[in-house]
């Protein structure tokens, strides 16, 4: 492993990823990144976390059955002094976030003040009274900010969204406000299935969800790091496979080249006034092929570790705005096309992009690795 401590005795800056959902594969892989970029890395997480296993993590702490989290988060970050906090799951963003908020309504303890002082800077400007994580919100600030999204509608009941999408036409998208993983986005192709699929998403989140046009094409993505609503480095990729469903992560990816993307990413960033590592999510319209914005991620995504291979270090971008260096250019790519481990192994054992495209498999990180393997086969 690359020395992570810089010559002459400097202190080399400290990233602590916060955890929260112990199912989530993708953060685990960020440690690597981070490390061989320079940063030291120390992970807070559930026990059972894939995120605790990589060997990347110079110190790991779990959360404890039944103890308070802003309590474990305050001591790690007492006895390790990170110089960021980056959240690994939009649960952790969500955490981070109602912390800025109990301080805006004088609800912070006093005797945290340390700790929230580091929460508000890893997290940009923040208004406590917004979220980063509502979709809804996103796609009326991306639309404000004069960038391409489908049409939305918002109503409080199901048959004024059915009239709604008997007049766009089918197929139509209903998507409730918060989650991950496609898990509350439903692709309604008649009257029955959006019934059933508005019945489903109030249920489970005790809201109505939004109504958006159903656009054709691939879905891309748009991976970077800010600092301050500065936008240092971002990498663009159009999504070949994903798993199990249309909506659901990716499990193969092509490296993808449209400045729109970008330039949306940028603007979204800025307004926000956001640090950290972010993602957008895009439709490319299969006939006029211009990226539609339909999702902003606040935090880092499996792209964020990957877009080295596409010539876009994301980690080495922020120590080098740390460092005030001056920007460097893209390097040139060294793959074009990258499988997902253990994503798209689960997709399909025999899937030709397994040998075909770059098959990232942490094989350099043997823990890892195995606990992967055991999720899938």
């Amino acid at each position: 492993m690359k020395s992570i401590v810089p010559s002459g005795g400097e202190r080399a800056p400290r990233a602590l990823i916060v955890l929260l959902s112990p199912s989530w594969t993708g953060i685990a892989r960020l440690p690597r990144a981070l490390a061989l970029s320079g940063w030291q890395v120390a992970s807070l997480c559930p026990a059972k976390a894939f995120l605790g296993l990589t060997r990347f993590n110079q110190v790991c702490e779990h959360f404890s059955s039944g103890e308070n989290y802003v309590h474990a988060l305050n001591r790690l970050v007492a006895r390790w002094d990170p110089d960021w906090l980056i959240p690994g799951c939009d649960s952790a963003v969500e955490w981070l976030q109602q912390m800025v908020q109990a301080d805006a309504q004088g609800r912070w303890p006093a005797q945290a003040g340390r700790l929230l002082d580091l929460v508000k800077r890893s997290l940009g400007h923040l208004d406590p009274h917004q979220s980063r994580l509502s979709k809804h919100e996103n796609i009326a600030r991306a639309t404000r900010l004069g960038i391409p999204t489908p049409k939305q509608f918002q109503y409080s009941n199901c048959s004024d969204v059915l009239a709604q999408a008997n007049q766009m036409g089918w197929p139509v998208v209903l998507k409730a406000d918060t989650g991950f993983s496609g898990l509350t986005v439903r692709i309604c192709h008649d009257a029955h299935a959006l019934q059933l699929a508005w019945a489903e998403l109030v249920n489970l989140k005790q809201q109505a969800p939004a109504l958006q046009a159903y656009l054709q094409g691939a879905v891309a993505m748009c991976a970077g790091v800010a600092v301050d609503g500065i936008l240092l480095d971002s990498v663009n990729a159009v999504k070949l496979q994903t798993y199990p469903e249309p909506t659901s992560p990716c499990s193969v990816h092509r490296h993808y080249h449209d400045p729109a993307m970008s330039d949306a990413l940028a603007r979204l960033v800025h307004d926000l006034r956001f640090t950290g590592f972010c993602a957008a999510d895009f439709i490319i319209d299969a006939e006029t092929r211009k990226a539609h914005f339909i999702e902003f991620n606040p935090r880092p995504t499996p792209l964020t570790a990957q877009a080295g291979l596409y010539g876009h270090n994301l980690t080495a971008a922020w120590i080098r705005h740390m460092n005030a260096e001056l920007r460097v250019g893209p390097t040139a790519a060294s793959v074009e096309t990258v499988a997902l481990f253990p994503n798209e192994c689960a997709r399909d054992p025999n899937s030709p992009y397994l040998t075909e495209a770059f098959h990232d498999v942490p094989d350099d990180d043997p823990a890892l690795l195995q606990a992967l393997k055991a999720s899938v086969f």
